[in-house]
């Protein structure tokens, strides 16, 4: 029977061969080219054309920059062992995707997303196939389709299902073949001589599919491709594909992530379709674009553009209506709660400088176990360790950030992977359950996470809407920032510890993309979440972070946690003190002479230099210009004055660099401050390592979870839950 099938495939390809023009009647050792994804389509098209004699020449693709895919790793394989030559293209790496998507659109007239993302790649195909000096190019495309769409159809009656594929002329149907494969077969003729030729799109051979399937179960699994591996078993098995799934060519290249960061560009995006999906928003983008001219595309981007200044000028204005309104709703929700605080036990805290080897001695004593993700340079790490915490493994995916934990922390296993690596291994929880066993994890206390914050930030300039409009993180760049917090989520609900410790923005809890996430994180944990300002623990800085607390479900049953608002806030310290200050951070502090040259030039030469004389010295409070007078529009957001009897406002990631706009000014001199200022405003160790440009020291703490904040907190878990079930 395989023999038989064998003969038939073979014929039958062979004489799509003669047709379109690749051999004629006997011409062995001709070369031709095809177009090999690494999948069974264009591997079985290969085997053929090796059986009667031909050359093959196969081209595949790899996207420059990234680690090569299952796809090309297999082409590479496939060519290797069948000993045919292999032309590897790159396509390009570019930072501006938005042009690469225009062209698209307006030279290419794609009118859908699959157009764009099947044909970008196919263009540098056309051009190496050109360069090699074929005018064919073979392809994979075939009839059977990879979705499950009629699904219902195919396992109620599959041989009905099939005969449209056997009986219909295929190029011409689109319920058969799909636009996006005509695109490619349009374009390769029109703009670059090559004509596209799929032998699988041959009524014959639907014929044989129809008519020789050897059970039920190939026609109704077509997406395995098990009727083709068997009519070449032997080939298929060397190669190693006999039980392996066929992999679409434009998914193994990654296409769609390479077309993403138009969703956050405003050039591009301008109609600001949401980002809850990247391929729903791709789809709304190339719909709008190809349907209208690009003198309508230019007036509706002059109209948002108008629109976004104007609504930048009354910002501040709707913020602070906006805080007032949130304010008023915390004030109304927690009442029960804070009328219960004020009768309970306060602890009272008191600012102290300390050193890195306090927090060893603290951390000595392993009253619990943590493993954080979104570490950073370790200020919840610190935090964690001076409550008497073991950090038994940190992921972290920026590169100066690493360097700096392991300064600091060179015992402390670091896993500088992007944390998607681990949750979308193709594993499922098997792949998250792999990455804790590779550090000899088998369980743990507190899941840790401090998910990138710009996205939802206001400094950022962020909006509270669940669109993650950067892409660069850090000095790296990252994509879809603003749904990290998935991953983290992700992690718990498989690994499911007992306590899970979220920090981030305040603003991030009116996000849908929070709201989500909490929602999937209460299937197994019992949630609370509470707007935290660290001067309250101690940190000389009035910096407002939202710390989410998730028990697990059994153990919040069991110590009798019912009401989230009132049960969940008493899982937070009861802490009360007076405010340290600026002056008893500082106070016995040397700066050091050459910063201090450095930051009072940097200022001299920004053109922020007038605002910041303007600021009057020795102020009361922290002193921010009014935003009514235009000179200051563009810094009136986060640039002030700190003074010296109060904490410091939020310091941000990127207000105390170098030669930002903004940021926050020394006392009575007119300068930032220096690292080792900065490190008493963050509540770190004097003798905290941290590495990098000042720009990037100064990051690190612009991003940190203050310790101090974060070790009152964890103190309170291992009282109120820890400590009880041992």
């Amino acid at each position: 029977m395989l023999d038989k099938l064998q003969e038939d495939m073979i014929k039958e390809i062979r004489a799509q061969f003669v047709k379109m023009g690749f051999l004629s009647s006997n011409n062995k050792g001709q070369k031709v080219c095809i177009c090999l994804s690494g999948g069974v389509d264009s591997t079985l098209i290969g085997l053929v054309g090796s059986h009667i004699g031909l050359n093959v020449v196969a081209l595949s693709y790899h996207r420059e920059g990234l680690e090569e895919g299952h796809d090309l790793i297999q082409s590479k394989k496939t060519c290797k062992i069948m000993g045919w030559e292999h032309h590897i293209v790159e396509l390009p790496k570019t930072d501006n995707p938005s042009s690469i998507f225009l062209e698209m659109i307006e030279k290419y007239k794609c009118k859908l997303k699959t157009e764009v993302e099947v044909l970008y790649p196919f263009i540098y195909l056309f051009e190496k196939c050109k360069e090699l000096g074929f005018d064919k190019m073979m392809t994979g495309f075939t009839s059977t389709p990879d979705n499950r769409q009629n699904s219902i159809s195919i396992r109620n009656n599959p041989k009905k299902y099939w005969e449209p594929f056997v009986k219909t002329e295929i190029r011409n149907n689109p319920k058969i073949i799909s636009k996006a494969s005509v695109k490619v077969y349009d374009i390769g003729m029109e703009h670059f001589g090559v004509r596209v030729v799929s032998p699988l799109l041959g009524r014959k051979y639907n014929s044989i599919f129809y008519d020789r399937a050897l059970s039920i179960k190939d026609l109704n699994t077509p997406y395995q491709k098990s009727f083709m591996k068997k009519c070449f078993p032997n080939e298929f098995e060397k190669l190693g594909m006999m039980k392996t799934k066929n992999i679409n060519l434009q998914k193994g290249g990654q296409i769609e992530d390479f077309f993403s960061p138009i969703v956050f560009d405003d050039e591009i995006n301008f109609k600001e379709y949401k980002t809850d999906d990247i391929g729903k928003c791709l789809l709304s983008l190339v719909k709008y674009h190809s349907n209208n001219s690009p003198e309508k595309r230019e007036r509706d981007k002059r109209s948002f553009f108008k629109h976004r200044k104007h609504f930048k000028k009354r910002y501040s204005v709707i913020y602070e209506k906006q805080e007032k309104e949130r304010d008023e709703r915390l004030r109304r929700i927690t009442r029960t709660y804070d009328d219960n605080y004020k009768k309970g036990k306060e602890k009272r805290i008191k600012w102290s400088s300390y050193k890195i080897d306090d927090v060893y001695k603290s951390s000595s004593r392993k009253l619990f176990t943590v493993v954080s993700t979104f570490a950073g340079g370790g200020g919840s790490s610190t935090g964690y360790r001076l409550a008497g915490g073991k950090v038994l493994l940190i992921n972290e995916f920026v590169p100066e950030a690493v360097k700096t934990y392991s300064e600091n922390f060179p015992d402390t296993p670091i896993d500088n992977r992007d944390i998607r690596d681990i949750t979308r291994s193709g594993k499922g929880q098997e792949g998250v359950f792999e990455w804790l066993k590779e550090y000899k994890i088998k369980e743990f206390d507190i899941l840790d996470g401090s998910p990138p914050c710009s996205t939802f930030s206001v400094a950022g300039k962020g909006e509270t809407k669940n669109d993650a409009k950067n892409v660069q993180y850090s000095d790296v760049t990252q994509s879809r920032i603003g749904y990290l917090i998935h991953e983290w989520v992700y992690i718990a609900n498989c690994v499911q510890p007992k306590v899970c410790v979220l920090e981030n923005v305040p603003t991030i809890s009116s996000s849908p993309v929070f709201e989500n996430a909490m929602s999937r994180l209460r299937r197994n944990y019992f949630v609370t979440w509470k707007n935290c300002l660290s001067s309250k623990f101690g940190v000389p800085q009035d910096r407002k972070r939202l710390i989410v607390i998730a028990v697990r479900n059994d153990i919040a049953k069991k110590l009798g946690f019912k009401d989230e608002v009132i049960d969940g806030k008493e899982l937070f310290p009861n802490v009360s003190s007076e405010k340290p200050t600026v002056r008893m951070a500082l106070e016995g502090l040397e700066p050091d002479e050459d910063e201090v040259e450095l930051l009072l030039d940097s200022c001299k030469k920004s053109s922020a230099y007038e605002i910041v004389l303007s600021l009057p010295l020795n102020p009361p409070n922290n002193f921010r210009l009014s935003n009514k007078d235009e000179r200051f529009s563009d810094y009136y957001f986060n640039t002030n004055r700190a003074p010296w009897d109060e904490p410091v406002d939020t310091l941000t990631q990127t207000g105390q660099q170098l030669g930002s706009m903004g940021g926050i000014y020394h006392p009575n001199e007119h300068r930032k401050f220096t690292i080792d200022e900065l490190k008493r405003l963050t509540g770190l160790p004097d003798d905290f390592k941290l590495t990098g440009t000042f720009n990037q020291r100064a990051e690190r703490m612009g991003r940190m979870v203050p310790p101090l904040m974060m070790k009152y907190i964890a103190e309170s878990i291992y009282e109120k839950v820890l400590s009880k079930v041992r």
